[in-house]
């Protein structure tokens, strides 16, 4: 019997688990886009393009990415832009003297958990703005357009902090601490949600 209660008491903890893992993985990634770079290759040239080409498209859109309020805003402007960015990414490609393909499109890609500044935010799926270069095979690079991380320095910057009061305006609050905050209760559960994330994409 007592066995039988053990059992039922983990199977409702991985329950309610799993459903709050769910749950606070879905509301961050719907209020997140990010930026995904793929280089041609490992090959340290191409590594080295990859980043050429990141801090072009970067700098070519800043104001719009920095003055947007919401993740429609981002996803408006990404939409209207992708011949443009394409465009910028060829040149800075051609700049450097290869004559790779770039794709550029939006798609839901996996991403492992990551640190922006004093943000947090947990492995899993999230709508981002994916730039291929040439075959595409080599190591990636990725940052967050909407709120705009890519441009925040450190927690205390002024884009890190405005980006902050754009996620505490859009999530409820405990998703907001669940990202925000280290307190040893939040960092247990930011770890249910990362294992849960992990899992669901291996599945």
């Amino acid at each position: 019997m007592r066995k039988f209660v053990w059992i039922m008491t983990l199977v409702l903890f991985l329950g309610a688990t799993s459903v709050y893992a769910r749950n606070a993985r879905y509301e961050i990634a719907k209020n997140v886009l990010r930026l995904h770079i793929i280089a041609n290759s490992d090959g340290e040239k191409d590594q080295a393009l990859k980043l050429r080409v990141r801090d072009r498209i970067l700098e070519e859109y800043k104001d719009e990415l920095s003055g947007n309020e919401s993740i429609e805003q981002t996803r408006c402007m990404i939409y209207g832009n992708l011949a443009n960015i394409k465009q910028t990414a060829e040149k800075e490609v051609a700049l450097a003297g290869y004559d790779y393909t770039v794709n550029v499109y939006l798609a839901k890609d996996y991403f492992p958990t990551k640190k922006y500044a004093d943000i947090t935010l947990p492995a899993g799926k999230y709508e981002a703005l994916r730039v291929e270069i040439g075959n595409a095979q080599g190591h990636n690079w990725w940052c967050v357009m909407f709120p705009p991380l890519c441009y925040a320095d450190n927690a205390d910057s002024e884009t890190a902090v405005r980006s902050k009061e754009k996620l505490e305006q859009v999530l409820s609050g405990d998703c907001y601490c669940l990202i925000t905050k280290s307190t040893p209760d939040v960092k247990v559960k930011l770890k249910i949600v990362e294992i849960w994330g992990e899992i669901k994409e291996k599945l």
